[in-house]
């Protein structure tokens, strides 16, 4: 039956190729029959286990090509005399019977579609030593093994401190200032030792003890302290407070979650508690006093960085040394570094308390909500269900390879990917975004995937249900003249289920948490607008947008929820028509952020003879001093090509990081059949 049918078809073909009248009939039956034999059963010509097709199934596959190829031309055909002849009743007839063919194929079974994202991105972090091996102990112990006398005495600041008022009782030493206290000790203890203090030793305990023993004037003793510093050891002495804080850590204000919302406890009260032994702040209190103190010490981008974590939410430090560039993260005590110039790939929290979620809520040292940035998980989530991660304008650090299908139904996908700390995910999708109609555009996503690797001291394991809904309505558009305007809303939902397992390289404990929930919600707001100059030869683009998002994980604010506008951005583009079949095109985008501007600028060239699109642009920050781990803050430049043919797309993308010295590519296929 299905050799009958097949045959019908290829007769069909032929008497197309000759026939001159109710070729559009023809072509429209000659569909038909085309669905008939593919689905019928056996119909479709589909591989074995081996994925190898037998001679009959090749010549069925060619046939059918050759079929599509000769329909598809038809329809590019005749798209250029459909403006030339309407005016009669046959000339009516025939467009009808042409939007019946081009509504067909448009609704065929399958379409088949491959992205390739590669990245030499590697994330690199390097643990500082812990406070716990204190230099200023060391120091000593090291003088006392070299045979140094006296260093018995003055092994802690304290009984350094001591001994001085006991050998120095005519100097009231405790209404002296930190910076008189220090040459003092200095001199004293170099008596001692017979030996050079090295620079900031001394000046760094004592910082620390008028920090918990004055809590109200833990600003001027952090400015007094300032200048006697390194910038390691003003590292190391947040560190040591991040520690002292979490020995006071409030469980009772943990278990209100949410609830703490509005109520926070500042630095004072926080160094209060480890004066006092009571119960202090949470995370976040302790992140926020953290940053406050870096800024105090001349640190410049001092952001809390909130996430998921397998215990809930969690908030921890970023920041830039000031004299390296090297980018420097707290968690409590926890004080690590990666390489100057890193990307978003820098947020990821490799520490004892690992992210697990779709990204990172950023927050400036005063409280104040800045940006999300989405996470190298849920950027692959999002891109893979169908929805799209451009819109926050993050580097893809990651790689990333799908096999996608379409269908009247729906699309869907196979894909793998690996984070830049190396952590392989796979997974499944389905999904579909349709326009209802021209005011309306509606997606549904849905994916099922694994992610595993290690972080930290930590083997991972997280299996993940990812869901997005997003829609975007459009106002009708309004015309005056040439020119044209419209205005839109839209935003999307992302909701992420995740079973996780975190099992320690050392020992065998293992912690678990099932059904945790993280979810976004992101809205855009906006007007585009078109002009049509010389003859429709330039067309002039622009949009005006910002995108909102609710913060409920606020780390200072007053208000339990808020929405946080995240950025404003400014598009514009200009395309000449340079001949009948080539065009030039050229983009730019302005995206002001909260803690900064960047840039985008894109060109491009088509060529319709040869179904070709070039591409080169760069992007770069506007803002001075803006942190290359957040987005815009990174100088990059890109080059591409884009080849089509009736039934097929392949596209190609380099990326060349400047900062950090990282290359991405991205590859796109797409075969219609």
């Amino acid at each position: 039956m299905n050799r009958i049918l097949l045959t019908f078809t290829f007769c069909l073909f032929s008497l197309i190729s000759k026939a001159q009248d109710g070729i559009d009939k023809l072509y429209n039956l000659s569909e038909d029959v085309r669905d008939i034999v593919l689905k019928s059963p056996g119909g479709h010509p589909m591989p074995d286990h081996q994925f190898e097709l037998n001679i009959q199934q090749a010549d069925q596959v060619k046939a059918l090509a050759s079929l599509d190829d000769d329909m598809r031309a038809h329809l590019e055909a005749i798209i250029e005399e459909r403006d030339c002849n309407l005016n009669t009743r046959d000339s009516i007839q025939v467009e009808n019977e042409n939007l019946k063919l081009t509504s067909k194929i448009k609704n065929r079974d399958y379409e088949i579609n491959a992205l390739v994202i590669s990245s030499d991105s590697k994330y690199e972090q390097r643990a500082r030593e812990r406070f716990s091996n204190d230099d200023y102990f060391n120091f000593m112990w090291s003088s006392f093994k070299n045979g140094k006398k006296g260093t018995s005495e003055i092994f802690s600041i304290d009984m350094l401190v001591d001994k001085f008022k006991k050998n120095h009782s005519e100097i009231k030493f405790d209404n002296l200032d930190i910076v008189k206290k220090e040459t003092l000790l200095n001199t004293y203890a170099e008596s001692l030792l017979e030996t050079t203090i090295p620079k900031g030793l001394v000046m760094k305990e004592l910082a620390f003890q008028n920090l918990v023993n004055h809590p109200k004037d833990w600003k001027s003793t952090l400015l007094e302290a300032k200048d006697k510093l390194t910038v390691d050891q003003k590292i190391d002495l947040i560190s040591k407070l991040g520690g002292k804080f979490s020995d006071r850590y409030n469980y009772n204000r943990a278990d209100v979650q949410l609830n703490a919302g509005g109520v926070f406890i500042d630095t004072e009260e926080l160094l209060n508690s480890v004066q006092n032994g009571n119960p202090g702040g949470i995370c976040r209190d302790i992140a926020l006093a953290q940053t406050q103190m870096l800024k105090v010490l001349g640190f410049k981008n001092n952001y809390v960085v909130a996430y998921k974590s397998l215990t809930g939410f969690h908030a921890t430090v970023i920041t830039e040394n000031p004299d390296t560039g090297k980018i420097v993260k707290f968690n409590y005590f926890e004080a690590s570094e990666v390489k100057k110039g890193s990307g978003t790939e820098a947020l990821v929290q490799d520490n004892l308390l690992p992210d697990h979620g779709l990204g990172f809520r950023i927050y400036n040292s005063d409280g104040t909500a800045l940006t999300r940035v989405p996470s190298e998980l849920g950027q692959m989530l999002k891109d893979t269900a169908g929805g799209s991660s451009d819109r926050n304008f993050a580097p893809r650090n990651f790689s990333l390879t799908s096999v996608g299908f379409k269908t009247p139904l729906t699309d869907g996908s196979l894909f793998t990917g690996k984070t830049s700390l190396g952590e392989s995910l796979y997974g499944v999708s389905l999904y579909k975004n349709t326009a209802i109609n021209e005011n309306v555009k509606i997606g549904i996503g849905a994916s099922l995937s694994k992610l595993e690797g290690n972080k930290d001291s930590l083997k991972m394991e997280q299996t993940n249900l990812y869901l997005l809904v997003n829609s975007e309505l459009t106002s009708p558009t309004k015309k005056i003249g040439s020119f044209e305007t419209t205005a839109f809303i839209g935003g999307s939902t992302e909701v992420l289920v995740s079973n996780v397992k975190e099992k320690s390289f050392y020992g065998n404990q293992i912690n678990e948490a099932n059904s945790e929930i993280d979810a976004n919600v992101d809205i855009i707001m906006g007007v585009k607008a078109k002009v049509n100059l010389n003859d429709n030869k330039t067309v002039v683009d622009s949009s005006i947008y910002s995108t909102f998002y609710p913060d409920w994980n606020h780390v200072a604010s007053i208000d339990r929820q808020k929405l946080v506008i995240d950025s404003f951005v400014v598009k514009s583009g200009v395309s000449r028509q340079i001949t009948d079949e080539t065009k030039a095109l050229i983009d730019t985008a302005v995206i002001v952020k909260n803690y900064g501007s960047s840039i985008l600028i894109k060109a491009a060239y088509e060529d319709n003879m040869k179904n070709s699109r070039y591409v080169a642009g760069v992007a770069a920050p506007i803002s001075k001093d803006m942190p290359t781990f957040l987005p815009g803050g990174e100088k990059r430049s890109f080059i591409g090509v884009e080849k089509s043919s009736v039934r097929t797309i392949f596209s190609i993308m380099y990326e060349r990081n400047f900062d950090n010295q990282t290359n991405n590519l991205n590859i796109k296929g797409e075969v219609k059949f």
